[in-house]
């Protein structure tokens, strides 16, 4: 395994992470706002 590798997989492991959290916060302020968000884009 080369160290270009494992540090691009590294990377892209943080960001899967990133994206779970961005998920939660979006369907965290769907349930708070009790409002349609289709506004604002598709996720």
């Amino acid at each position: 395994m080369s160290a270009k590798l494992f540090l691009s997989n590294w990377l892209a492991h943080d960001y899967l992470h990133i994206r779970q959290i961005v998920s939660l916060k979006f369907e965290y302020l769907k349930y708070l706002s009790n409002e349609g968000l289709n506004y604002a884009g598709e996720w």
